[in-house]
Formats: C-alpha cells, sequence, structure tokens
C-alpha cells in the first residue's frame, strides 16, 4: 500500500468559501442557508481512517472539533459542523485542521486559514463619530455571546440589548477593524445607557483589551460614557470593542447611542 506520506492531503474547506479573496479565503455567511456549514477535502481516503477535524480560533465559543471513521473507501471527504461556532467568528479568522490516522500513525493536512464575513476597514478621520442612531452597523460586529440576533441597531436609538433570558459571562459586545499609526495617540469613547436592574459593566477595548475604567451602576434614562486612551505601538490594524465584564443572567437593557475615535494632534 502506498504511504500516506507520499501523497498532498489537501487542507479542509468551507465548501462555499471564496479563495479568490485576498489576503485570505472568506466565508459570506449570507450564503449559508441552512443550520450547518458543509466542509470538505477531496483524496483518496480509504475504510478505517480516522479523521479528526477542528475549527481553531480565539474567540469564545467560536470553536469546533469532530471525529470520525472512514466506513468505506472514497475520493471525497464531506462533513458538516453546526452554524453557531462559525457564526460566532463573524469578522475574524479561523483555522481549519484536518488530521488523517491510517495504519496506526496520524498524517496532517496543511492548516488552513479562512475568514469569515471580513468587512472592508474603515480609516477613521480626527474626530470620527460612528452615530449608530442612524441604524447602521457601520462595520460593528457582534461578537461571543451577542451573535445571533442578541442585538439590534434602530435608528434614532443606537446598538440596542434588550433580552429577558441573557446568559451570564463575559463577552465583547462589538467590535471593528480599525488602522492605527505608530505613535499616534487616540482617544476613544462611547456613550451608553442602561437600566438600574442591568448589572453589566463595560470597558473600551483595543485587540480584547480594556484602555479605560469600567462603565457600571446604570440608572434608567441617564447617558453615561466609556472612555479610554491607547498609543499604537506600530502602524497596522487593531481592534476597536466594547467588552461587557459582567454579562447579566436573565434581564438585560444597554443602548450605546454612538462612539468616537479621535487621534490627538
Amino acid at each position: 500500500m502506498q504511504r500516506l506520506t507520499m501523497l498532498n492531503i489537501p487542507p479542509l474547506r468551507f465548501d462555499l468559501q471564496d479563495d479568490s479573496a485576498t489576503p485570505l479565503p472568506n466565508l459570506d455567511l449570507a450564503l449559508v442557508n441552512t443550520d450547518c456549514v458543509k466542509l470538505s477535502s477531496i483524496f483518496a481516503y480509504v475504510k478505517g481512517d480516522f479523521i479528526n477535524c477542528y475549527l481553531r480560533s480565539t474567540v469564545p465559543g467560536g470553536v469546533h472539533n469532530q471525529s470520525f471513521r472512514i466506513e468505506k473507501d472514497t475520493p471525497l471527504l464531506n462533513l458538516v459542523m453546526p452554524k453557531g461556532p462559525v457564526e460566532a467568528n463573524e469578522g475574524n479568522t479561523v483555522t481549519l485542521q484536518l488530521y488523517v490516522t491510517r495504519d496506526g500513525a496520524q498524517y496532517p493536512a496543511p492548516n488552513a486559514q479562512v475568514t469569515i464575513n471580513r468587512r472592508p476597514i474603515v480609516i477613521p478621520t480626527p474626530g470620527t463619530v460612528w452615530d449608530l442612531t442612524n441604524g447602521n452597523p457601520q462595520g460593528w460586529v457582534a461578537q461571543g455571546g451577542y451573535v445571533g440576533g442578541k442585538l439590534s441597531f434602530k435608528p434614532n436609538e443606537g446598538m440596542v440589548i434588550n433580552l429577558k433570558d441573557s446568559m451570564p459571562g463575559k463577552s465583547h459586545i462589538i467590535t471593528r477593524a480599525v488602522p492605527v499609526i505608530a505613535g499616534t495617540t487616540y482617544d476613544c469613547h462611547f456613550e451608553v445607557s442602561g437600566d438600574t436592574q442591568d448589572p453589566s459593566v463595560l470597558y473600551m477595548t483595543i485587540n480584547g483589551a480594556p484602555i479605560g475604567p469600567p462603565v457600571r451602576n446604570f440608572l434608567t434614562g441617564f447617558l453615561q460614557i466609556g472612555a479610554g486612551i491607547y498609543t499604537a505601538k506600530t502602524t497596522g490594524s487593531v481592534h476597536l470593542g466594547i467588552l461587557n465584564d459582567a454579562v447579566p443572567s436573565g434581564f438585560h437593557r444597554l443602548t450605546v447611542s454612538r462612539i468616537v475615535m479621535t487621534p490627538k494632534p
């Protein structure tokens, strides 16, 4: 029997990914109209091969793995995974991994990186205001526990969370990619109103790390400001976000009306 090491095992891929996208292939979730996402790998698999597949990322709730044995010889590996872990990675990059165990030895396919619903980066100018009260997300993407219709963008209100069955934990609410220039200091802030019953604790973040003090102790009908300062060490892209460090259980009501990022002179 020809050894697997002499053959080229292609990387795992989403059936609907756009391989022409740059710099990485991209999966547009709008094309997925079921609760599952299909993946495949064209290779001469034989009966008894043991398959391990992984979706890896740094996003909470955005990982998945499955394993199974090939029941009969096949020239094509087809599999499905739940849509939820893929949706959790919206706006981010995932790594697909595939391992084949044959005759007691395990062989890896090359890792494949794919972006999920990648959006264009919009360069903020001095005094840029993302006014969410126009009902447009403007590139802001739900993250973690807020994926799947947990928040909405409403005209005259902003980004609205209004839940009665919130699950407790810690999660970014929204993030977006923005370019920064090395050595430049940025003032960032967001305007938020909440409910006295909501114990959320919010931070403005860059690449997941808080850049300012928390916003907490909401009073119904009163606007509060969450602020932070960030100095870019390198020129490139970072992720600006709002983190909820104390997602409540049950009742959860917040509205973010504006987000601002201003380079200092």
